[in-house]
């Protein structure tokens, strides 16, 4: 009898183990708010936390932080063993910054692929906890986009609570989209990443959650970013676009590549492409065997409020430098609704289905919500507000390229899925004459004026 009672007890403890483990899913490792909040103070003063950026390609890995101006050696180190023993230093390049801290920078080259690194770097002159990223696998990836986290924007963003709040719903978000989509290969955001450019404590939250110490984070600059080099100095992008005379004090846009894929982030807050188109054939020409071409902008060219909104319709005349390029899909953010368009070219929707497909993101935090449009504008196959953050995943495999956009709230996925193929890379443009270009400068001259007024 008392061997029968030890049999079942043994019994029941297994299954209360077994169960509590059933119970420890992705969403039971959530950071709860109160444990955000408990932190929330080290992670506010943390400026020297570090940001993972995208290399040239998926051999390349890239990183930013920044450290006191009297920690005057910082190290990096990293290898492919979880305790760091075969561990090799990296030169770091640094720079003073205007808010009187070192921005400290690192580019590790020659990465195998599909490859677990680990790295550590040093800060007053201890080395950090170990961290650890993967490196990409080619052709086939998967990618999340999301827009205007914009710590601060929620209310008064000098105020603590305000601040908690907003950078919590961002950790909330890459958490949850993280946990559905384990198998992400890199972030992408399409600008508005704090409220106030030129407040460190701001970025120090954006950066703050854990999961982007693993993920390279490929940003934009929004018209909330772009005034105040505190931009520049936590990323390291890579190929940043050095050939205009007016470049933003953040910075200037960038490219890199992954698998058939070529991204191109431009800097949209000025109104007018200019420089930008040049960075678009700089980046086209150097990758002519890139399958798809994916431009990233913070202004949205065909958002939700583009139809009726006259000033924002400004942004309106990128579109001829995309149509000539032949871009694929615009990503974009600032009007915090989501919507994506048709296929377009020429300021038109095409017949065909073929053209560029621009996807304009909600918030990726909450941070702030506008109204839908009372009338779906004429070039969207879907204009929606959801009041929750949201996240596209953008999945290419050979020859495909698949959009599918999810609630952060219950990983729910929005009933507007969208699949483009290609079986080949489109040629580039032959260049023009100066008389064709004038004529394409007026023609979409224009469209901005019609559109606008």
């Amino acid at each position: 009898m008392k061997r029968t009672v030890r049999t079942l007890s043994v019994f029941f403890a297994i299954l209360i183990f077994l169960s509590s483990l059933a119970g420890t899913s992705a969403a039971g490792n959530f950071t709860t708010e109160e444990e955000w909040a408990a932190n929330f103070q080290n992670m506010k003063g943390n400026n020297s936390v570090i940001a993972l950026t995208p290399g040239t390609d998926e051999s390349e890995m890239r990183f930013a932080w920044l450290s006191s101006p009297i920690d005057f050696a910082p190290k990096f180190k990293l290898g492919r063993k979880a305790d760091l023993s075969d561990a090799k230093t990296i030169a770091v390049k640094n720079e003073p910054t205007v808010i009187g801290l070192l921005s400290n920078k690192v580019t590790a080259e020659n990465l195998k692929p599909n490859t677990v690194y680990y790295y550590s770097y040093t800060v007053k002159g201890m080395w950090s906890k170990t961290e650890s990223f993967k490196t990409g696998t080619g052709t086939e990836f998967k990618a999340i986009f999301m827009s205007d986290p914009q710590i601060g924007r929620s209310g008064d963003g000098k105020l603590d609570r305000v601040l908690s709040r907003d950078s919590y719903g961002w950790n909330s978000a890459l958490e949850s989209a993280l946990a559905t989509h384990p198998d992400t290969g890199f972030l992408l955001c399409g600008g508005d990443l704090v409220n106030t450019g030129t407040r460190k404590a701001q970025y120090n939250l954006l950066l703050a959650p854990k999961t982007l110490r693993s993920l390279p984070f490929a940003t934009a600059m929004g018209n909330h970013d772009f005034y105040f080099p505190l931009y520049s100095d936590h990323f390291n992008n890579p190929n940043v676009f050095k050939g205009s005379p007016l470049l933003a004090p953040g910075g200037n846009g960038y490219w890199f590549r992954r698998g058939q894929a070529l991204f191109v982030v431009l800097d949209s807050n000025f109104p007018i492409p200019g420089s930008q188109e040049t960075l678009l054939k700089e980046a086209a020409e150097a990758n002519p065997d890139a399958l798809w071409r994916i431009v990233m902008m913070h202004h949205s060219i065909y958002g939700s409020y583009q139809g009726d909104d006259g000033p924002a319709n400004l942004w309106r005349g990128y579109y001829a430098i995309f149509d000539k390029f032949n871009v694929d899909l615009v990503l974009s953010g600032h009007d915090h609704v989501y919507c994506r368009s048709y296929p377009m070219r020429d300021n038109k929707m095409t017949a065909d289905g073929k053209g560029t497909v621009y996807l304009s993101a909600n918030s990726a935090s909450g941070s702030k919500y506008s109204p839908e449009p009372e009338n779906t504008p004429w070039y969207a196959a879907t204009c929606h507000q959801l009041r929750v953050p949201s996240y596209t995943v953008l999945e290419f495999t050979q020859g495909k390229l698949k959009l599918n956009t999810y609630r952060t709230d219950t990983s729910e996925k929005v009933d507007d899925e969208y699949v483009m193929t290609k079986t080949s890379p489109v040629p580039l443009p032959e260049a023009e004459s100066l008389i064709d270009a004038v004529i394409s400068f007026f023609r979409v001259l224009i469209v901005v004026i019609q559109s606008t007024f």
